[in-house]
């Protein structure tokens, strides 16, 4: 597990973007189509998100993998990239740029646990805003709003794990 995150407070100005649409998942284990398919929507290109889920090799068995995000967007013509390790700062550059970013963190909570001790409730979301005090995300779950957590519960909710199934050369491991 990775050490604890501290929470440094913000040194840019609140952005939200707009233009990142809301997307209601059609599958439980479609989070992954339905975060590309905002992110790809904000950038013009409208799909289908079950047309998206063939694309992207999304099974119920394991969701989305994101290498396959990666490989996709890399054949639609973006510049994307697997990440690792970013940090609340990496964020904001990135939404000051004007990119949505599309995360794995741990969204749906045991009442019994702490983000910390929860790893098997990966869900994909679109980071599309910061302020001083809290992150702004496309949750695919909830249709109607926008999920705000601050800071502090984002950063402890953001990790996940793989499964055993081998990672393809040259991709790295961002959790």
């Amino acid at each position: 597990m990775p050490a604890a995150a501290t929470v440094v407070p913000a040194t840019t100005t609140a952005i939200l973007l707009s233009g990142v649409p809301d997307v209601r998942q059609a599958e439980f284990y479609s989070c992954g189509a339905s975060s590309f398919q905002a992110v790809m929507s904000y950038y013009g290109l409208n799909a289908m998100e079950t047309d998206l889920r063939g694309i992207l090799n999304t099974s119920p068995s394991h969701g989305t993998y994101p290498w396959d995000m990666v490989r996709a967007a890399q054949a639609m013509g973006f510049d994307a990239e697997w990440k690792e390790n970013l940090s609340l700062h990496d964020l904001e550059t990135a939404l000051h740029e004007g990119t949505p970013v599309i995360i794995d963190g741990q969204r749906f909570l045991d009442p019994d646990s702490t983000w910390d001790d929860t790893w098997d409730s990966g869900h994909y979301m679109v980071v599309i805003g910061m302020d001083d005090r809290n992150v702004y995300l496309e949750d695919p779950y909830i249709l109607g709003s926008r999920l705000r957590m601050t800071r502090e519960e984002f950063l402890a909710s953001w990790h996940d794990y793989e499964s055993e199934i081998p990672v393809p050369p040259g991709a790295t491991k961002y959790y």
